[in-house]
């Protein structure tokens, strides 16, 4: 038997609940629930194959005491039906559902008596694959956990094909690049790696990238999947300044380029056992055009989970035998595919940005805490280099701050930040469960009175204040 948490029913997020031992007559602890419920006397029923379920409305989910897991069982998105929620439950029998479904156009009183099944085995993998970036992605493949762990202390892959790569070539490649982006690339030299942003020209940014220099008159940017035409458009815009052609000097070879991303403290191994000449000593954000598993590639010692390892770029023609050799190199460290999910959560451990959540064409880097690749150094005019000056020097309303929660919570995206008599100060860009830590972490902007470290704010979820505390980044 199961009871709902006092203040738990009527919000958006998940919530609480606790179990009755019926032979002692005593509650458990409360259980965090997953998903988006409304708790109320027909969302949870006790169970056959799983101790009890419970529904939101995309789905409804068993629990597995031993395992202290939540499993979907049926996912709403699945179903031909025209439902627009699934509204209670009333039994369980073989695997199917009895409860109520809300269609108020089949229905006067809006309400359809309905039997629900359970999500078949390939229906339910099939859900771990998402849209990103106009690409299907896939989220998790033996779980998250598992795969943050991999990588935080083995090895794993990650296809990031996606991503954009753009060659920017010419006399006036380094002019071009120290108009658009923040950073100093006159500091570059032959096999450095550069991270930087491109201003919009209205305070905010078109992107975060690298930065690759080949040569005094090549460079190669890697650039954000769902930001490839954005930042191609804005380029060639700017590259017309100084007489740069589309197909000539500035080309976008996004659709012609593969990208794998080994990460891990035994990546490195892996890589060197492709590699005819030693890689395993190279230095962070450096880069070699060499053979890996005899195909013509680029080594980068870069990475966005801040676990050690490399990014190999390659012609389309070669990925397979690329990824071939990988695995055969990669089976006695135990290397595993890596998903989105776990991806995320590397990265926010690490605080690193992500942009669309916590940079984008409406913050500035200066609020975002970059202005460590904001350069104003004598004769770089770069896009909205006064405005960010003016900023740096007499500073911005809001700041970026990485943030661990003090009360048990997790923060999502787009939760609002309070201070502790529940004023609005924020919003959380990123949040997750430190998988690491165990401990609810985020990012999020906040009044600039409130960006110190150690101060103690507040995440409001489900309509209360959890508390949390302001920390220097990383996390770990």
């Amino acid at each position: 038997m199961a009871k709902k948490k006092e203040d738990s029913d009527g919000f958006e997020g998940g919530g609480e609940i606790c179990l009755l031992d019926t032979k002692s007559g005593e509650w458990g602890s409360f259980l965090q629930m997953r998903g988006k419920a409304y708790i109320d006397e027909y969302c949870i029923i006790e169970g056959q194959e799983y101790e009890f379920y419970y529904k939101d409305r995309f789905g409804i989910y068993g629990y597995n005491r031993e395992e202290d897991a939540w499993t979907q069982v049926l996912d709403a998105r699945c179903s031909l039906l025209t439902a627009k929620d699934i509204d209670g439950m009333i039994g369980e029998e073989q695997g199917r559902f009895l409860g109520a479904l809300s269609d108020s156009e089949n229905c006067e009183a809006g309400f359809v008596l309905s039997l629900y099944s359970k999500v078949n085995p390939e229906e339910k993998e099939n859900k771990k694959v998402i849209t990103f970036a106009g690409y299907n992605m896939p989220i998790e493949f033996s779980g998250i956990k598992d795969e943050h762990a991999t990588v935080r202390n083995g090895a794993g892959v990650f296809d990031v094909s996606h991503m954009g790569e753009i060659w920017v070539k010419g006399e006036n490649a380094l002019a071009l690049l120290q108009k658009i982006m923040s950073n100093d690339c006159s500091k570059l030299y032959d096999g450095k790696v550069l991270y930087a942003c491109m201003p919009n020209g209205q305070g905010g940014i078109v992107d975060d990238v690298l930065v690759y220099r080949f040569s005094e008159t090549k460079y190669m940017l890697c650039v954000n999947a769902a930001n490839v035409d954005k930042d191609w458009a804005h380029i060639l815009k700017h590259g017309e300044q100084f007489g740069m052609r589309e197909g000539v000097e500035l080309e976008n070879a996004s659709d012609r380029i593969c990208q794998l991303a080994i990460q891990g403290p035994l990546a490195m191994k892996i890589v060197q056992k492709m590699c005819s000449e030693p890689v395993e000593q190279m230095e962070y954000y450096t880069f070699r055009q060499m053979s890996v598993a005899g195909c013509d590639a680029i080594l980068s010692i870069t990475g966005y989970t801040g676990a050690g390892g490399c990014e190999i770029y390659l012609h389309n023609a070669d990925a397979e035998t690329m990824w071939n050799a990988l695995w055969a190199a990669g089976e006695e460290y135990g290397l595993k595919n890596i998903g989105l999910g776990a991806r995320d959560t590397l990265r926010l451990e690490k605080g690193f940005c992500l942009y669309g959540n916590d940079i984008s064409d409406t913050t500035s880097p200066i609020e975002a805490g970059l202005g460590w690749i904001t350069k104003f150094v004598d004769g770089k005019d770069f896009v909205d280099r006064d405005l960010l000056a003016h900023q740096k020097a007499e500073g911005v309303s809001r700041k970026l701050v990485g943030f661990k929660m003090i009360d048990r919570g997790i923060p999502r995206h787009e939760y609002p930040l309070a201070d502790l008599e529940g004023n609005n100060i924020g919003v959380v860009t990123s949040g997750t469960m430190s998988p690491s830590l165990n401990v609810g972490i985020g990012l999020g902007y906040v009044a600039t009175e409130f960006a110190k470290v150690g101060t103690v704010i507040a995440v409001e979820v489900r309509g209360r204040l959890l508390k949390a505390e302001v920390v220097k980044l990383p996390f770990l």
